[in-house]
């Protein structure tokens, strides 16, 4: 038999050098379409060339103004003239003229006293006035009898003296009862009790029929045209506070309004246990708007300086070379170095002794982003 050979199988081609070309060929046109891409794409301004837009809020016009020094002080309103008034005599109330929120006038009759006890001891002490007053006339008569026989030589020097003692005696007695009579007169004008002041009617004690005593409450006066607050000032800054230095205040219940005070007497010793020190302040009070008890909150002015050029702290910034502010120039904005002063109360704020003047306008606001040589416009003006 002759051997038979079987013909070998056909090879299988590689599908390997056509996905690779076809990858070349996808990577090469996504290379090129991002060439087009970047060179058709806008090339971004210069950061010298953007503007910058600022809010009339973020930047503020120089001008000359009045700076501040405070110290923030808290208290209560009470009239500055209070009088308890009190009977002088004792004695049972006639008559109560007056009550609560009532005004009177100096001088009006508050109340009265029954004077009938009163007028019935004056003419007891007049009649005893009489009478002694008519002894003593009788003793001078005797001592110038007296006199006259001791100069004829026909009366004694004991019986002379004795009348002349008899008159001294009299004469004393005379005066001891005329005070009586004067301090009976002044009982009975004293019952009928008056105002020492024109004010108000606080608070009354006592009713008609009442029986009273000398110096017992009977009405309580106030004078509320000048009220004096009862501050407390931190103890930090009492040294700085001075009498007649001014104070603006304002009152709870009269809102979105302020008042001038003055600084009348400052305590020398803190309260007990605080670190606060006490401070009585004068408040006119033409209007007669305050009462007593009103709590009132404020500021002493203990320093200030006149046509002062300031900047808030926020628009102060430092660098290497020290303190400055951007101000506005042309439309662009400019490191203005400046020599900063002490801060302030008023706004919270700083002066300026140099570098900028009136009419400069600064960037104010908080925008640390911020850098000389920015383009910037103002908008919303």
């Amino acid at each position: 038999m002759s051997a038979t050979h079987e013909a070998p199988a056909p090879r299988k081609k590689s599908r390997w050098p056509w996905v690779v070309a076809i990858l070349v060929v996808v990577a090469l046109a996504l290379f090129l379409y991002m060439r087009l891409k970047d060179r058709s794409a806008p090339e971004p301004e210069p950061a010298a060339a953007r503007v910058m837009e600022l809010n009339p809020v973020e930047i503020t016009t120089l001008a000359p103004q009045l700076l501040e020094q405070t110290v923030k002080v808290t208290g209560t309103l009470a009239p500055e003239r209070r009088a308890d008034i009190t009977p002088q005599v004792s004695g049972k109330l006639q008559t109560v003229n007056v009550r609560p929120g009532e005004s009177v006038l100096a001088g009006q009759v508050i109340a009265q006293i029954d004077i009938r006890d009163l007028r019935l001891a004056l003419n007891q002490q007049v009649a005893n006035l009489n009478a002694t007053k008519a002894q003593l006339t009788l003793a001078r008569t005797q001592l110038d009898n007296a006199q006259a026989l001791f100069d004829r030589g026909t009366g004694s020097k004991a019986n002379l003296d004795s009348a002349q003692a008899n008159v001294n005696a009299l004469s004393a007695q005379t005066d001891a009862l005329q005070t009586q009579v004067d301090t009976a007169e002044r009982a009975i004008q004293n019952a009928s009790i008056t105002a020492p002041f024109a004010g108000i009617i606080a608070s009354r004690s006592a009713e008609p029929g009442q029986s009273v005593t000398s110096g017992s409450p009977l009405v309580t006066l106030v004078d509320l045209s000048v009220m004096e607050v009862q501050a407390i000032a931190p103890l930090s800054d009492s040294a700085s506070l001075k009498e007649g230095q001014r104070a603006t205040l304002t009152v709870e219940g009269i809102p979105q309004q302020t008042f001038e005070a003055s600084v009348d007497r400052i305590s020398p010793v803190a309260i007990e246990n605080t670190r606060s020190t006490p401070v009585f302040l004068t408040l006119k009070n033409p209007d007669g708007i305050f009462r007593g008890g009103m709590f009132t909150t404020g500021s002493i002015v203990v320093d200030e300086a006149k046509d002062a050029l300031a900047v808030p702290l926020s628009a102060l910034r430092e660098d290497k070379q020290g303190d400055f502010v951007l101000a506005v120039a042309d439309g662009k904005l400019v490191r203005q170095a400046v020599e900063k002063g002490r801060q302030w109360s008023t706004g919270n704020l700083v002066q300026i002794l140099s570098g900028l003047k009136a009419g400069d306008v600064v960037v104010t606001g908080r925008l640390p982003e911020l850098e000389p040589g920015t383009a910037v416009t103002i908008v919303g003006k």
